[in-house]
């Protein structure tokens, strides 16, 4: 097996009619989607050979996978005669539960029928990460499966990505391979980049709720083994792609944490507010709004009272971070178990027995 589908590329260059076939899940079809990655293979080929007579027949099916793929393309894709066969699996296959044996039998058996058929050309197209958070055996299999067929892979680092290069129609890229420490020069016929998986625009909604984002924009947990599904602001929980690009497992097995997390918030019938909250002196408070504006927990509110305005402190909302009571000019909010008092007198009394010691 050749690492391109050089009878496919031979056909395209010398204008003879050739048919390529895909067959896979909504990813093939363009389910959902303005333009599917056949609809750039197809302007990728028309800008690089004009001269060519292609047709490009999708066989891709919403929540297909690889045991419905592995019966239907006898009629779906074989039937057609193709040069060339596009498969594109994983992602149904793993949200579905089946297993990598399962997954790599279905695929090796789609190959084995085209095969067997003829001597098409096959690519394999793969929509997940290898070896992301040990999650995507799938694509694990199908790395495994494409090394088999003689496809190359090179390992490179972020520091130093691969460079491309495009002069008078001449595709070059340039990479430092992490295993040999040397330089590779490859001149593909294409080129195809993951596409990337952006968060929304969720500043608006992490404002809206008191909750923080990550430096990428995702939603940030409040903590990362700890408190997965947690944020720190109470009865707000986390789960899916809305934290980090993950595998549909993944989503499902958060969803299924966040969605116990909150039962057991509904289920109860007394909620108990923690024991480190903000105290608030009514006789020293000026309502200035300072410690309302700076509460990343939205736990204080500035009224209107018979003695003009007060600050007003949710016990149910607090955390007990202190950042209202080291804001206050007034020195009107300590913290439960946290006072001044308390805090000096530790300080006093570490700081004699240290004089203690060193006398």
């Amino acid at each position: 097996m050749t690492l391109k589908p050089i009878k496919t590329i031979a056909k395209l260059q010398s204008g003879a009619p050739v048919t390529i076939a895909a067959i896979g899940d909504s990813l093939t079809c363009g389910w959902m989607a303005r333009k599917g990655y056949l609809d750039f293979l197809k302007e990728m080929l028309r800008g690089k050979y004009p001269d060519s007579r292609f047709s490009i027949i999708a066989s891709g099916v919403p929540g297909d996978t690889t045991d419905f793929g592995l019966y239907r393309v006898d009629t779906d894709v074989l039937h057609q005669a193709p040069d060339c066969v596009f498969i594109q699996y994983a992602i149904n296959d793993a949200g579905y539960g089946f297993t990598v044996a399962q997954f790599r039998n279905n695929i090796q058996g789609i190959i084995d029928k085209i095969r067997k058929a003829g001597d098409a050309d096959i690519v394999l197209v793969t929509s997940g990460h290898i070896g992301d958070h040990g999650e995507n055996h799938f694509a694990e299999e199908y790395y495994e499966l494409a090394r088999e067929i003689g496809v190359n892979f090179v390992r490179f680092t972020e520091s130093s990505p691969p460079n491309v290069s495009l002069e008078k129609n001449h595709l070059t890229i340039s990479m430092v391979d992490t295993l040999s420490g040397k330089t590779i020069l490859l001149e593909p016929d294409l080129l195809v980049l993951s596409a990337a998986f952006l968060p929304s625009k969720n500043k608006p909604l992490s404002h809206l709720l008191k909750v923080p984002l990550d430096q990428n924009g995702f939603f940030l947990e409040a903590h990362a083994k700890l408190r997965p599904v947690d944020f720190a602001t109470e009865g707000i929980f986390l789960c899916g792609a809305a934290q980090w690009p993950k595998s549909i497992n993944e989503s499902v097995a958060q969803a299924t944490g966040a969605a116990a997390r909150g039962a057991r918030l509904l289920a109860a019938k007394k909620v108990k507010f923690a024991a480190i909250c903000a105290v608030l002196n009514q006789d020293l408070c000026m309502g200035c709004g300072a410690c309302e504006m700076i509460c990343p927990f939205s736990a204080i509110k500035v009224r209107r009272t018979e003695s003009g305005q007060k600050a007003m402190v949710s016990p149910s909302d607090c955390k007990g971070c202190g950042t209202c009571g080291a804001s206050c000019p007034q020195k009107a909010i300590e913290m439960r178990h946290f006072t001044d008092t308390q805090i000096l007198k530790q300080i006093y009394s570490i700081s004699e027995d240290l004089f203690e010691r060193a006398v």
